[in-house]
């Protein structure tokens, strides 16, 4: 993965995380058949509305 801080963080964040359909489909279906799976996702953290951070990278899950 590849976090960018754009700028300080100092209070609460909300995160918002964006992928693409066709992968969650995909990596749904790879989580029902085998257990597990992985997805790119990026994730972006807001603080008072502005950007602060962003991370890019594979998400992975593993069904115990």
């Amino acid at each position: 993965a590849q976090i960018t801080y754009l700028a300080p963080i100092v209070n609460e964040i909300v995160a918002q995380i964006s992928v693409e359909e066709a992968e969650l489909q995909l990596w749904l279906s790879k989580l029902r058949s085998t257990g597990k799976g992985s997805i790119a996702a990026c994730i972006e953290a807001f603080e008072d509305g502005q950007i602060k951070a962003r991370l890019e990278g594979k998400l992975v899950a593993v069904c115990l």
